[in-house]
């Protein structure tokens, strides 16, 4: 799978691109910050924000070990990174910052979708900020007629309005209480004025920034590192933390726009079949963090959005996605599974 060599120099990087005024070439990655203590390791480094902070999945690595690795590796502006558990795309992401093209293999619908958004840096910002605009207003508009605000504790015929909810099979899916009844009705009215107003090009990144604000600014989840309730809040803005995730989209793609010609590709696929979709010999550099090998439940991590999105709607899709991940829990494995027809050969294991 892997091709050795090529131009050990990176391209050499804006002072103003977020992130990368630290340092010019492949070489002096070192001199990058990165936190000074053990405990800030996995920290989002504030120089590292654009594009990562657009959605980041709670146990994702940071940023900054990307760099290192693309400089103990050497990898050049010719080479090529893959991640097969790729997750939200940080790997990915960082790569194209430092110009190096990439492919990046996920099973989770949810967590494929960041990555595409997150390394789309194509966006017009001017367009995308008028159209967040007009999404907002008729949001608003929506609310208003209801005679409700965004502003929590400000709605005036709030217990006298109908709210909406999700369907009985998608309600189902949910963490308890993981998002009160007056937020939900309000992100359910800022989805479908997304998909009334729906854009292409567009439209991608400002479903990213909704599903940015639902677990803890919108609903009452809390990571550390496993997803829980926290305090439950029986109301919550929506449209105002939603426009405002996209206006930081809109000023990191002012810059990471003129680097948008370095590729970088997810797949959705099975990271054991990795052949299947990437070509034999194209590969400069691995760098990922595999699952966990314990009872780790990656679609409960993203559960909210994944349902408020749509990606699941009701058990047999959440049976079906769970079916597609890597398995290392007994409560995870079906009757029917095949997995140890993969290492039948392997005398290691047997």
């Amino acid at each position: 799978m892997a091709r050795i060599g090529g131009d050990t120099r990176l391209r050499e990087r804006q002072d103003h691109l977020p992130g990368m005024g630290v340092w010019s070439t492949v070489g002096s990655v070192a001199a990058a910050p990165r936190p000074p203590t053990n405990g800030a390791m996995n920290s989002l480094l504030e120089c590292d924000a654009p594009a990562h902070d657009w959605y980041r999945f709670v146990l994702s690595f940071p940023p900054h070990l990307v760099r290192e690795y693309a400089g103990r590796f050497e990898l050049g502006q010719d080479a090529v990174v893959l991640d097969p558990f790729c997750g939200t795309g940080t790997t990915l992401v960082e790569s194209k910052k430092l110009g190096i093209a990439s492919i990046g293999v996920e099973a989770m619908p949810m967590s494929k979708f960041a990555a595409e958004v997150k390394t789309d840096w194509s966006p017009d910002p001017d367009a995308l900020a008028s159209h967040a605009n007009l999404v907002a207003e008729k949001a608003s508009a929506r609310l208003a007629a209801d005679q409700l605000s965004d502003e929590p504790g400000a709605s005036r015929s709030e217990g006298r309005v109908r709210l909406r909810g999700l369907d009985a099979d998608a309600a189902k899916l949910l963490i308890k209480h993981s998002i009160s009844p007056l937020p939900l009705h309000k992100a359910l009215v800022l989805r479908e004025a997304l998909q009334g107003e729906y854009a292409a090009g567009i439209s991608g990144h400002e479903r990213l920034a909704f599903a940015r604000v639902l677990p803890t600014e919108v609903g009452n989840l809390r990571f550390g590192p496993e997803v829980g309730v926290g305090s439950v809040r029986d109301d919550a803005a929506v449209v105002a933390p939603w426009l405002d995730r996209v206006r930081s989209m809109v000023e990191d793609l002012r810059v990471l726009g003129e680097r948008d010609e370095t590729a970088a590709r997810v797949v959705a696929g099975d990271a054991r079949a990795v052949s299947s979709c990437v070509p034999a010999e194209s590969v400069d550099a691995v760098i990922t963090s595999p699952p966990y090998p314990n009872e780790k439940d990656y679609s409960r991590t993203v559960r909210l959005e994944s349902v408020l999105l749509g990606y699941l709607t009701d058990r047999a899709s959440l049976r079906s996605t769970k079916r597609e991940l890597l398995r290392s829990n007994t409560r995870g494995v079906y009757r029917d599974d095949d997995d140890s027809a993969w290492v039948a050969d392997d005398e290691r294991v047997q």
